[in-house]
């Protein structure tokens, strides 16, 4: 499994200035419902809501173009597995918020999500960022990887046999 970089849609609904024709705009795109976007963008003292987390490559690309004012996008992390579910019961998986939720990606949790980095940011008025001497930034420090010893070859006919087995036997359950 490996993380990949992925855009998500934030916004500031304060920021906001057609909020109707924005609503449909991204429900276009991303097939969200405009009335759900709107309900989102309806209170204007928030200041931040998710739009749509981990977008399409595509998605993103579309909605930068539509250059609307109160919306942006932060880089976040989206797990993917390579052989598809070979082997998915030992590897596990993890949330939407990168978190392990079964498997080596829960066992392994600490090791594997690093630590996140931080920086302090200043907005005057018109919220846009002006920085001061003082102020700080930490980068984050990526997690580290592990290597399993799993052959897919062998790993491919173990669950081949064992889905073979449980058709024909009519089982409740397998292991191996």
């Amino acid at each position: 499994a490996q993380s990949i970089p992925v855009d998500s849609l934030y916004a500031v609904p304060g920021l906001v200035v057609d909020r109707e024709h924005a609503s449909k705009s991204i429900a276009a795109i991303t097939g969200l419902s405009a009335p759900g976007i709107m309900a989102k963008l309806r209170n204007p003292d928030r200041k931040f809501v998710w739009i749509k987390r981990h977008l399409t490559e595509t998605e993103a690309r579309l909605i930068t173009t539509l250059n609307l004012e109160g919306f942006g996008f932060r880089q976040e992390y989206r797990r993917v597995y390579p052989n598809g579910k070979l082997a998915c019961h030992i590897l596990g998986s993890s949330d939407i918020d990168q978190q392990g939720i079964d498997g080596l990606e829960r066992h392994y949790e600490d090791e594997l999500s690093g630590v996140p980095g931080w920086r302090v940011t200043h907005r005057d008025a018109m919220q846009k960022s002006f920085t001061l001497e003082l102020d700080r930034e930490v980068d984050p420090v990526p997690g580290q990887s592990i290597q399993l010893t799993l052959d897919i070859n062998i790993q491919g006919f173990v669950e081949e046999a064992i889905l073979r087995t449980f058709k024909q036997w009519k089982a409740d359950g397998v292991c191996a």
